[in-house]
């Protein structure tokens, strides 16, 4: 593993991008974690670009057979109403990489709605994010993501739901868990899981 902390030219961004290389029968799988500034304590909208512009460099910059970055990338879609989609810090990186959530929906394979439940409303804040030129046929190596096999993970014990605790109380129906926010983790008691669902 290895960690690309931004440069001063990134300015905004307090977070490294985390590599990590799979060998998969001599072709190399290069995962790259991300947390992108939040939309709090006075991070702009700028930081997250400045993020995106730090993804893309670290991206192409490998010669990995297949990259993949994933995290929380902080970016609401979009953002606000004054920003057009070449600012809009995930929607600059549409050209040279695939966005995975819309990508399957395009394919009409139906998706929960987000991964973080913010201001009343799903938003997807966590993604996987595939660079395009890998899966180009004459640059194809062998590694090929199954686009169809993307999932939000929304059990149902990952909500609070306010439900009594009965036993005669039936697993809720995914309507309900859509108007429903994860839990966080508390340290203190040890309770709930996070207030992010993970995808895979």
């Amino acid at each position: 593993a290895f960690l690309h902390n931004p440069s001063e030219e990134f300015k905004g961004v307090n977070r490294g991008i985390l590599e990590v290389n799979i060998d998969l029968d001599g072709k190399i799988l290069t995962i790259l974690g991300n947390h992108w500034p939040s939309m709090r304590n006075g991070n702009t909208g700028s930081s997250r670009l400045n993020a995106s512009r730090h993804f893309r460099q670290v991206a192409n910059s490998l010669k990995s057979d297949l990259v993949i970055g994933t995290g929380d990338f902080n970016t609401l879609d979009p953002e606000d109403e004054k920003t057009s989609k070449e600012e809009n810090p995930i929607h600059s990186l549409y050209n040279e990489f695939i966005d995975v959530k819309p990508h399957v929906e395009s394919m009409g394979i139906k998706t929960f709605p987000g991964t973080y439940y913010y201001n009343n409303k799903w938003q997807v804040l966590d993604r996987f994010l595939v660079r395009k030129k890998d899966l180009k046929k004459d640059q194809r190596s062998g590694l090929t993501p199954k686009f169809e096999s993307y999932k939000i993970f929304n059990a149902n014990f990952l909500f609070d739901l306010k439900l009594p605790p009965s036993e005669e109380v039936s697993a809720p129906a995914e309507t309900d868990r859509r108007s429903a926010a994860p839990i966080r983790y508390d340290w203190k008691s040890k309770k709930g899981y996070s207030d992010h669902l993970p995808i895979f």
